[in-house]
C-alpha cells in the first residue's frame, strides 16, 4: 500500500488452498482501502480451508468481482495497477500444471505491479523448477521460514526483486536495472 497509496484496480489470482486464502484476505484489505478488486480462482471453484472461508466472506461485497479463469486473458486486457499471485506457496513442488503455467505467462506479460504472496508461483522452496515462474518485483516470504525450509539467500533474492530464469538458475535483477 505504501508503493501504491492511491486506490485503483487490482487482480488477485488464487489457488485452492492456504495461499489462495491469503490472496482472498488481501483482496478484502484492498477493497477496504477503496480498491476495485477482481479475483480469479485459477484452479477451479472448488477451494478448501482458508480459501473457502475467505471466499464466503467476500460473497456480495461491493467492489469485489469473481471472474472465471477462462476470462482472465480478457480481464488482463482491461489493465490493473497491481496483480497479486496467491496460487501456490512454499508447499509447492513439481511441475506447474499447464493451465497455471499459462496464467503465469499471462501475468508476466501484463502491465502493473506484480506481487507474489509467500513465494512466486512455480518457484519451489528448495530447487529450481523446470519452467519459468511468475516474475514478481515484490514477494513477501515467511519469517521465520516455513516447511519446506527456504534458505535465507533464496528468500532474500525473492523479496522486492524480480526473479528471472536463466539456465535454470535464479538471477535477481533489481527494479532499477530492469527499467
Amino acid at each position: 500500500m505504501r508503493r501504491l497509496p492511491a486506490a485503483g484496480r487490482a487482480l488477485v489470482v488464487c489457488g485452492k488452498g492456504n495461499n489462495g486464502g491469503d490472496g482472498l484476505v488481501i483482496a478484502r484489505v484492498l477493497q477496504a482501502q477503496g480498491w476495485l478488486v477482481d479475483i480469479a480462482l485459477v484452479l477451479g471453484d472448488r477451494v478448501v480451508g482458508a480459501a473457502e472461508l475467505n471466499r464466503r466472506r467476500l460473497q456480495g461485497v461491493a467492489d469485489i468481482t469473481f471472474i472465471a479463469a477462462d476470462k482472465l486473458a480478457d480481464a488482463l486486457d482491461t489493465g490493473y495497477r497491481v496483480l497479486i499471485d496467491g496460487i501456490f506457496g512454499t508447499g509447492f513442488s513439481g511441475a506447474l500444471p499447464a493451465a497455471v503455467a499459462e496464467v503465469c505467462r499471462l501475468l508476466n506479460a501484463a502491465s502493473g505491479l506484480k506481487v507474489a504472496l509467500d513465494i512466486p508461483t512455480g518457484l519451489t522452496a528448495t530447487a529450481a523448477p523446470p519452467m519459468p515462474t511468475l516474475s514478481a518485483p515484490i514477494s513477501p516470504t515467511p519469517s521465520p521460514p516455513t516447511n519446506p525450509p527456504i534458505s535465507a539467500t533464496r528468500a532474500k533474492r525473492c523479496a522486492a526483486k524480480r526473479c528471472v530464469w536463466i539456465s535454470a538458475l535464479i538471477e535477481p535483477i533489481t527494479r532499477e536495472k530492469a527499467a
